[in-house]
């Protein structure tokens, strides 16, 4: 089998399972799934096969821009027509036909943008869809060739406004998208996420809204202390570039790598081998290993060699320009934070990000970032749990101000945690019967040194964690599989990825709890 065939044929798996419960429900379900150059995926065939092969319709939204059959379905064509208010869209009937044009747009016969926005609203007018035997229908399209205003109206269409309608006799609405990338904020948005992704290969799947919301209020119904523990994705709203990109740039930066270069974390793991600069346990390592682990933090150690005294290398101080300008325009999450921390309610940060975004301008934090405020975190922590005052903000990994805490110099890399930030930790355990609540907001558990510590049993026991990110993490899964599973099922508690994940973004995810946890704790 062709590696790339396999994502396609789990998601047909998993959506004919699904297909045969919408059947007996009556009701439509749309399943959306978005991978990169999907239109073009010579496997695109046999998906079609599948299809015919299950009674379905399989219809590729270029194909149809000329008009279709007239359905006669007033309320989807109301639908169809409100699409951009009349601006993007509009419907005409002729000659028994349904035809839909851009007012004021580009030519279809022309315009490969035309043809696909117009050829996805025919789809779904499409009169095979009234047949009784068109109980499952696929969709493709190709977001790429649409401007900004049509690919939002196209993902909305398909993700929010078919909602509780019903598509003739569709009871199974596959709609398979083509994007470069995934756009976090509009295919992971609040209640109009994307179901399915393709990601180097491997097919990534979320789960649906209902349930993380009904997850998110149960957690948030509580008077108890939460700990939110916050990595990078926690940041990304606000405009700062994700730790992978800036570890990526480091690298071609390090190494005289082009842009086009591949292979980066082989190249700097062979790199670092020949200069005899592998840190303790790296020689041992397989290099998919080291891949899984490497963090910026890691390049860093390296790039900071060259640098004398306390001052930044390169990719610090395009992080500290970057930042700047972040500080005005702080995105959703960071705001919710913000928005928690009044209450004064036993909220407890952690973060191992270097960014200022939840502290600046913000009073009533506590800050912890040298070792020798660590020193009395603990102290505090204890006295906090019991009392309250003001919120603890623990930052592992020093702050950008101040570039003697921030972790990428060798000896502040190697060492790991601190006994004292240790010390801090343990404070916050609960007990078996109470463990506490813990949220790892967009991080991906690869800080060897946090995640060696984390992983001891104690932790296991008296930490009830949550990962909030978009999709599953790999490297989050291992640290599940490698420390969590077995305590768990043998405490009989939730043990699998899945149900220790909820598919959000940060922003969506902080948004909504602060929204119900601040009156539970007033």
């Amino acid at each position: 089998m062709n590696p790339a065939t396999k994502p396609l044929l789990q998601l047909f798996e998993r959506s004919l399972a699904e297909h045969a419960h919408n059947v007996e429900t009556g009701r439509l379900n749309v399943i959306t799934l978005v991978a990169p150059d999907l239109v073009r995926d010579p496997n695109l065939p046999l998906l079609a096969g599948i299809t015919l092969h299950s009674e379905g319709l399989f219809l590729r939204a270029s194909d149809l821009w000329a008009g279709v059959s007239d359905r006669g379905d007033t309320e989807l064509e109301r639908v169809m027509t409100a699409l951009g208010g009349g601006d993007l869209i509009e419907l005409t009937k002729k000659d028994g036909r349904v035809w839909a044009r851009h007012p004021n747009g580009p030519d279809p016969e022309n315009n490969e943008a035309a043809r696909t926005f117009l050829g996805l609203v025919n789809a779904l007018l499409d009169a095979r869809l009234l047949a009784e035997t068109s109980e499952l229908t696929v969709v493709v399209y190709d977001e790429g060739e649409l401007d900004n205003d049509r690919r939002r109206a196209a993902w909305e269409l398909v993700t929010a406004q078919l909602r509780g309608m019903q598509l003739g006799r569709v009871r199974t609405l596959i709609v398979l998208v083509a994007a470069a990338r995934i756009d976090y904020p509009r295919h992971c948005a609040r209640s109009q996420g994307v179901r399915y992704a393709i990601d180097q290969g491997e097919l990534l799947v979320r789960r649906q809204w209902q349930d993380n919301a009904a997850d998110i209020g149960r957690l948030a119904n509580t008077t108890d202390p939460v700990v939110l523990f916050l990595g990078a994705g926690a940041s990304a709203s606000s405009d700062m570039p994700v730790g992978d990109t800036m570890r990526d740039s480091a690298i071609r930066r390090l190494l005289d790598l082009d842009d086009a270069a591949e292979g980066l974390a082989e190249r700097f793991y062979e790199y670092s081998r020949g200069i005899e600069r592998l840190l303790p346990g790296e020689a041992a390592m397989s290099i998919a290993e080291f891949s899984r682990g490497l963090t910026l933090e890691r390049v860093l150690f390296l790039e900071q060699l060259g640098t004398p005294g306390n001052n930044y290398g390169p990719t610090m101080s395009d992080f500290v320009a970057q930042h700047d300008a972040a500080l005005a325009r702080r995105g959703a999450s960071i705001r919710a934070i913000q928005g928690m921390v009044p209450a004064q309610k036993r909220l407890v940060l952690l973060t191992v990000n270097f960014d200022e975004l939840v502290e600046n301008g913000q009073d009533g934090l506590e800050l912890f970032v040298t070792d020798d405020e660590f020193g009395g975190c603990a102290e505090y922590l204890r006295d906090y749990l019991a009392n309250g005052g003001r919120v603890p903000l623990l930052k592992f990994h020093g702050t950008v101000s101040r570039p003697e805490s921030v972790v990428v110099s060798v000896d502040r890399v190697a060492r790991g945690v601190t006994d004292a930030q240790v010390s801090a930790v343990d404070v916050l355990l609960g007990i078996n019967d109470a463990p506490r609540t813990w949220f790892y907001i967009g991080a991906s558990m690869r800080d060897r040194a946090l995640s060696q510590l984390l992983g001891l049993s104690r932790y296991a026991n008296g930490l009830d964690e949550w990962w909030v990110a978009p999709f599953r993490i790999p490297t989050v899964d291992q640290f599940i599989a490698d420390h969590r599973t077995e305590p768990w099922r043998n405490a009989d508690r939730r043990s699998s990825p899945i149900e220790r994940t909820i598919t959000e973004t940060a922003d969506v995810f902080l948004e909504e709890f602060a929204r119900l946890w601040t009156p539970q704790n007033e």
